[in-house]
This record gives C-alpha cells, sequence and structure tokens, in this order.
C-alpha cells in the first residue's frame, strides 16, 4: 500500500504544527508500506490530509482515492459565531467523503457528533513528537533561548493558536507590559480584524512580546525544554498534539476556562485563572504553583507511548 501524505500550507514542513501532525500520521501507516508527500505522482492508493481545508483543496486531484483526514484540530476546521464554536463549512463538506475521520480527543468525537458527523470516527491514541525521557544535548536543549537571544534568568511564555477578537489581544498586552522582565512569545495567525486592531499595533512595539507566524521545527523540541509556561487567553485551543508534548515534558498551563479539549485543559491539569489579577498571578507563581503533576497522571490515558 502507498499513501499520499499531504498538508495544505507547504510553509508546515518546516513548523511544529507539521511535526507534530506527522507524527499521529505516520503511526496509521503500517509497517512496511509506503508514502511520499509529492501530489504529482499517481501511484498511490490512498491519501490522508491534515484538514478540511487540504481534503477540499485536493478533493477533486485525488480521483476517487479513498482518504482519511485528521478531524477538529486544524483552525480552518473550526468557525466562531456569536462566542460559539460550530464546523466550517468545508469540514461539513468533507467529512462524510472520508475513509475514516482520525481523532485524538473524547472532546473531538463528541464535537463532531454535536455538529451531525457521526460515521467513520477513528478515534486514536497518539504518539508523543518526542520521548521526554530520551537524552538531549545541552545545545538542542538551549536552541530556542540561542535563536530568540533570550538569556536563561528570563522566563518564556508560549502561545499558539489563531487569535479571533481584540479583547485577546488586550489581555497578552496587558500581561506583557506587566511583566517586562519574561519574554512572551505567540506563534500562530490571527484574522484581520486582529491585525487591523490598535492593540496589536501597540504589542508589536514591545521588546518582550513577539508574535510569529511559525515556529522553525527544529526549535519544537528546545522549546519544549525552555518553556516556563504555556499561556491561552482564547478560550477556543486548537493542535491539542502540542499541549500533550508540554504536559508530557513537565511544562505548566495557564489558560481561560476553554470551550475544547476539556479532557486535556481544566483545574486538575492547568491552572485556570477567574479574571486578569489571577491571571497575572498564575504568570509570576507558576514555578511554586502549578498542575504540572496532575496533567501528567492523565497522559497515560490519552497517550501511546508514555511508560
Amino acid at each position: 500500500m502507498k499513501y499520499l501524505i499531504y498538508f495544505n500550507q507547504q510553509s508546515l514542513k518546516n513548523s511544529y504544527a507539521y511535526i507534530t501532525r506527522l507524527s499521529l500520521i505516520r503511526r496509521l501507516i503500517s509497517r512496511g508500506d509506503e508514502y511520499t508527500f509529492d501530489n504529482s505522482e499517481t501511484d498511490y492508493q490512498e491519501a490522508i490530509f491534515d484538514s478540511s481545508e487540504t481534503a477540499a483543496l485536493m478533493f477533486t486531484h485525488i480521483h476517487g482515492v479513498p482518504f482519511s483526514v485528521i478531524g477538529a484540530m486544524d483552525s480552518s476546521d473550526f468557525i466562531y459565531k456569536n462566542e460559539t464554536i460550530l464546523l466550517s463549512q468545508n469540514a461539513h463538506n468533507i467529512y462524510p467523503s472520508a475513509k475514516s475521520i482520525i481523532i485524538i480527543s473524547p472532546w473531538q468525537e463528541e464535537f463532531l457528533k454535536s455538529q451531525g458527523i457521526k460515521d467513520n470516527l477513528r478515534l486514536e491514541k497518539p504518539n508523543l513528537t518526542f520521548d521526554p525521557k530520551q537524552e538531549i544535548t545541552e545545545t538542542e536543549r538551549k536552541a530556542f533561548r540561542s535563536f530568540y537571544q533570550v538569556p536563561e534568568e528570563r522566563n518564556i511564555v508560549i502561545s499558539y493558536g489563531s487569535y479571533t477578537n481584540s479583547e485577546e489581544a488586550k489581555i497578552m498586552e496587558s500581561i506583557a507590559r506587566l511583566n517586562p522582565d519574561t519574554q512572551f512569545f505567540f506563534f500562530g495567525f490571527t484574522d484581520r480584524i486582529f491585525i487591523q486592531d490598535k492593540a496589536q499595533k501597540r504589542m508589536s512595539l514591545l521588546s518582550n512580546m513577539h508574535f510569529l507566524n511559525t515556529m522553525p521545527l527544529e526549535l519544537y523540541r528546545s522549546s519544549l525544554h525552555c518553556a516556563t509556561c504555556i499561556l491561552f487567553t482564547t478560550k477556543y485551543l486548537t493542535n491539542p498534539l502540542m499541549i500533550l508534548d508540554y504536559q508530557a515534558n513537565g511544562v505548566p498551563i495557564i489558560s481561560y476556562k476553554n470551550e475544547n479539549y476539556q479532557e486535556l485543559v481544566n483545574p486538575s491539569t492547568a491552572i485556570i485563572p477567574k479574571d486578569f489579577p489571577s491571571l497575572f498571578k498564575s504568570i509570576n507563581t507558576i514555578k511554586e504553583n502549578n498542575q504540572a503533576e496532575g496533567a501528567k497522571k492523565i497522559l497515560n490515558n490519552l497517550i501511546l507511548n508514555l511508560a
């Protein structure tokens, strides 16, 4: 059997999102099977796509070849309406044609069924991208700090995903201004409202606030060791594979109450501030007060390669 594995944005091939999803996809391919990333080849018998958007774009190209798709994980799989998370039109159109919709979380299964997608759901336990027990060189451990020139004594707070409104931008700006000695990194994409927002323009002037489209994949493993914590100010979380990677490496998570992946991010696995003052306190006490150990306790039930 030969598979076509295809990611929509070719830039993903140089990013953390690519490496986490590829780790999941490779586990689904039987030993001895072949795969290609080249969509100009035609001798594959099945295709696997990273999102509904990719599957929709490639649907006519594969000429009826059976395909599977990672479901309800990419930001393009969702739309947000009246502060409610819904399945995108692309996903509604493409999922009924899929041989299987690959999910890793009970929340994904519940969400898709609530959106009318009930057939061909394939719940899988994912691998961690990197085994936390595997040795890492000192050079690789420090690569993130070295690349972004962050001294050892400075805390690093990482955020990622897709920001959809100016309120989230204002929270990020405020917390960065109040913590000038901490370096904040947001990796991901923003919609037009956020790009044009005054808060985003002000944040671009802050020396400790960095907005970047993606994290180079060569730095992803280092970030698992360098990050002081992961911060979510949005209530819609994406890429649960990354959440699992950071939790397995003991990195604490701070998140406002979220609407999805609650089995991963909840009061027993993360710090859930109820308002901005408690968020500020959480950032400054995260090394002493976190739920990192609580998060590790649930991982055995959720991932495959953790002893």
